[in-house]
């Protein structure tokens, strides 16, 4: 038997859906967004913000919404690739911070324990309204969406927006502001996914099919690199007779038609594609390249 073998853990009554594309794909999406909110969070609340992408999950709908609190801050929204709503959940401290900052206050405010007012709804929206614009904008190499907010509920029994059973995927955020921390969730049913697994698997392929192209490029490049071909230096020519031919003998001298202040004529498969001037390089007989033929009569 094999030891120190890893066993991974499965729960069949929640069945993992996403394929390892599809995670990898998300991962780099959620990825890029993470980098964009950061530079957002930085300007609107006049302070280095950092947010990290912790990980994404797959869970049923009622453990999500089963485990919020009142009051919370859930944030509906939808695409137009699909009528099925997400939610975008931001932490009510995390709210009251940013309500605080957009209207002039410079330190951490103390949590209260209530929902959001009329007023606070309009300003919380119009900040979750852009935010939805720089996520359309990290999926835009794969798919162009617009999304949009369609309400904004503090009790999460009125954010019921598929049913318990349905599994989702759960994008999970840290957002570190000086010493504190807060958890950005971003909820997505299953239904919701499919136009964006779609271009998921369109991109996917896309890749692949670039990859494979420039496998197939180099190659070739290599194949060409390491082939042989006849390389011939013409020293030049001489016109004999048949009877001159024949009555040569070993130490003969032929008189040939080239000059010696002239390029040699160097010929590529029979093409002459270079000239050159000979000479001894190592105590060996070579030849340097002083031009390149483009083209010449045959």
């Amino acid at each position: 038997m094999r030891k120190n073998i890893k066993v991974s853990l499965y729960d069949f009554r929640h069945p993992r859906r996403l394929t390892k594309e599809q995670r990898s794909a998300l991962s780099l999406v959620y990825e890029a967004y993470a980098k964009l909110l950061g530079a957002y969070f930085t300007t609107l609340l006049r302070t280095l913000t950092d947010v990290q992408l912790v990980r994404i999950d797959e869970s049923m709908f009622g453990d999500f919404i089963g485990s919020r609190t009142e009051p919370d801050g859930l944030c509906i929204f939808t695409t137009n690739k699909s009528d099925q709503p997400g939610i975008f959940e931001l932490p009510p401290e995390f709210i009251f911070l940013i309500i605080d900052r957009l209207f002039g206050g410079q330190s951490l405010p103390k949590f209260l324990n209530r929902p959001n007012t009329a007023i606070e709804k309009n300003i919380i929206t119009r900040v979750l309204d852009r935010m939805l614009q720089m996520l359309d904008r990290a999926w835009y190499n794969m798919l162009a969406v617009e999304s949009t907010v369609k309400s904004f509920e503090t009790n999460p029994y009125m954010a019921q927006v598929v049913g318990r059973s349905e599994p989702t995927i759960l994008v999970i955020y840290d957002v570190t502001l000086q010493k504190d921390r807060y958890q950005i969730n971003i909820c997505l049913p299953i239904p919701m996914m499919g136009p964006f697994f779609k271009a998921i698997k369109e991109w996917t392929i896309s890749i692949k099919t670039q990859e494979a192209a420039i496998y197939q490029r180099e190659q070739m490049q290599e194949t060409v690199l390491r082939t042989e071909f006849p390389f011939v230096v013409k020293l030049g020519k001489a016109k004999l007779k048949l009877q001159e031919l024949l009555d040569l003998e070993v130490g003969d001298v032929l008189l040939l038609n080239q000059w010696v202040q002239k390029p040699l004529d160097i010929a590529v498969d029979d093409a002459v594609k270079f000239r050159g001037i000979p000479g001894i390089r190592n105590n060996r007989k070579s030849i340097k390249i002083t031009q390149i033929v483009k083209s010449i009569a045959q």
